[in-house]
């Protein structure tokens, strides 16, 4: 009797795990460029809109975009919306300062073999914006929409998005299509592996060795 409990526990424990939802990229556009140049996303009517379909359904969690600001001053805010079309925001939106910064290069330091956005004056960061649960459903398009960012300069400043020529399709909402930008879509999947069916396979194919040799005792 205590074999058969711990194997059913076993049992429990395997479907959890494999019911778990695994944390990773739903979708990346592509690395940052730094070099090129990069779309306002500031204060005024600038406003940027990147299509993306997730790779698997979840939740999307977070994004992280690329960000230039003028050199000596940080991110600090921007409006997001994500949408089922262009500038669309019927899936959520929201405001807020950004989840967390880094800080990948500063005016005149190389950057992915060129000078840290062309040597025009600006750092660029990686940006994190968290944004609670959002449901996805992979193979579905979706559009990440950015305006009115902040920076620590006095005015607000006038952030603008990485361009790094990534596969999605992008707008600019006075200028119309525009290559797209670089950002990825953080978070979690419940679409089990290859590898957890195997060890799930393997788990109760033992089980079931485990309580036929009990039964014939």
């Amino acid at each position: 009797m205590k074999m058969r409990i711990a194997s059913l526990s076993l049992l429990t424990i395997l479907c959890l795990a494999l019911s778990a939802p695994a944390f990773a990229d739903l979708y990346n556009n592509g690395p940052t460029n730094g070099t090129y140049g990069a779309w306002l996303i500031g204060v005024g009517n600038y406003v940027v809109s990147d299509s993306f379909v997730p790779n698997a359904s979840g939740n999307m969690m977070s994004f992280d975009i690329a960000l230039w600001v003028e050199s000596g001053y940080t991110p600090l805010t921007v409006d997001w919306a994500v949408g089922t079309s262009s500038f669309g925001s019927d899936v959520a939106s929201g405001s807020g300062s950004w989840t967390s910064l880094t800080l990948l290069c500063s005016n005149g330091q190389p950057f992915n073999g060129g000078i840290c956005s062309g040597g025009s004056g600006y750092d660029i960061y990686d940006t994190n914006m968290s944004v609670g649960n959002l449901p996805v459903t992979a193979g579905n398009t979706y559009w990440l929409t950015l305006t009115s960012a902040t920076d620590s300069k006095p005015g607000g400043g006038n952030p603008a998005w990485d361009e790094n020529f990534g596969p999605s399709l992008a707008y600019n909402l006075a200028e119309g299509s525009i290559p797209s930008e670089s950002f990825t879509i953080n978070g979690g999947t419940t679409t089990p592996e290859l590898s957890s069916i195997m060890l799930f396979g393997s788990g109760i194919l033992g089980i079931a060795g485990v309580l036929r040799r009990k039964l014939k005792t």
